[in-house]
């Protein structure tokens, strides 16, 4: 999940090691520049191990599947006809991808990046089943596709052995009205998106039994779910085209200010993304690429153009969760020598 393709890095970095070997001429100077150059290639490397070193890029799905930059610039495409939703699991570097329409999906995985195999278009052994999948999530190596038609969400398993499906299981199946959004917590409960009544959300355990329903004031036609690193929900509200952020047991907004990000022309909203790295949130819209606010506050920063065209599904890649730590080992280290060579007078 590290990139191991050490020899891209960013030009900061890059300019900052070739300042240092410049200057580097302590005998115990090595020690410490091993460091910043350990740090350095650990700043440029994400979750899936993406070649251009970018934490903070995207995945958009459009009709077919691209890999975007930090910035919305263009980098691949990732070979997938008809892509409609995507989602990265993290623990095994794989991007799966729904593609399809009108009752005929396939589900479709990619591996071996940073130089992604053809994709893999998984075998339902069963039938395909879905009817209307909305969003979807991974987790310990199965699939969960939310349906609105079938007012359920859907687990596929047997996906990491050999891309055949093996076994299905219907979650909430009919007690779920008009799925939109799921995502899992921490601690493995399984949040669902509904758009009965006025909109809810509905919390199953870990074991998918329903526990609880939450109602969110203000809330409209909910879709896409995700947490940050903090514990904190965000719900896609499509009615009001905008993201709501609160507590995941009492439905209260979080946060010391207001926070409802929103612009003009984001008028189809249709699935989001955090990005921690950058502190971004990424809306997509069905008709107008994707719109990207402050995480923090809600404050609109730009729209990105995709394709020309909408965006149905969006994931944000996120750098390892050790790049910090090692950052912080590397500079420390710096601190350190800076030290040592003052003293010596």
């Amino acid at each position: 999940m590290i990139d191991n393709n050490t020899q891209h890095l960013y030009g900061k970095e890059r300019l900052f090691i070739r300042t240092a070997q410049t200057r580097c001429k302590m005998k115990h100077c090595s020690v410490w520049l091993a460091s910043v150059m350990v740090g350095a290639v650990m700043l440029s490397s994400t979750a899936l191990g993406v070649p251009y070193n970018s934490p903070g890029n995207f995945y958009a799905g459009n009709g077919s599947l691209g890999e975007y930059d930090a910035d919305g610039i263009y980098l691949r495409s990732l070979g997938v006809p008809g892509a409609k939703d995507v989602v990265i699991d993290v623990d095994s570097g794989k991007l799966i991808a729904l593609a399809g329409s009108a009752g005929a999906f396939d589900i479709w995985v990619i591996d071996a990046l940073p130089n992604p195999l053809a994709p893999h278009k998984a075998n339902f052994f069963f039938g395909n089943g879905l009817q209307d999948p909305t969003s979807m999530a991974y987790r310990n190596d199965r699939l969960y596709v939310a349906d609105f038609q079938l007012n359920a969400v859907v687990e596929l398993g047997g996906l990491e052995a050999d891309y055949a499906v093996v076994w299905r299981m219907d979650i909430g199946l009919g007690n779920i009205p008009n799925p939109g959004g799921l995502v899992f917590d921490s601690s493995g409960q399984l949040f669902v998106s509904s758009s009965g009544g006025s909109g809810q959300i509905v919390v199953f355990n870990s074991g998918f039994v329903h526990q609880r329903t939450m109602d969110i004031a203000g809330l409209q036609n909910p879709g896409a779910l995700e947490f940050d690193s903090n514990g904190n929900l965000y719900v896609l509200s499509k009615g009001s085209n905008t993201v709501m952020r609160v507590d995941p047991i009492s439905g209260a907004p979080t946060g010391t200010g207001p926070f409802a990000p929103s612009h003009l022309n984001l008028q189809n909203a249709a699935g989001i993304s955090l990005s921690e790295y950058n502190n971004r949130l990424l809306v997509a819209d069905e008709f107008n690429g994707v719109f990207v606010f402050n995480l923090s506050t809600g404050e609109y920063i730009d729209t990105y153009s995709i394709g020309g065209g909408g965006v149905t599904g969006i994931a944000a890649v996120v750098p390892e969760p050790a790049t910090l730590a090692l950052v912080g080992i590397a500079f420390g280290a710096l601190a350190f020598r800076r030290r040592k060579r003052n003293n010596k007078g």
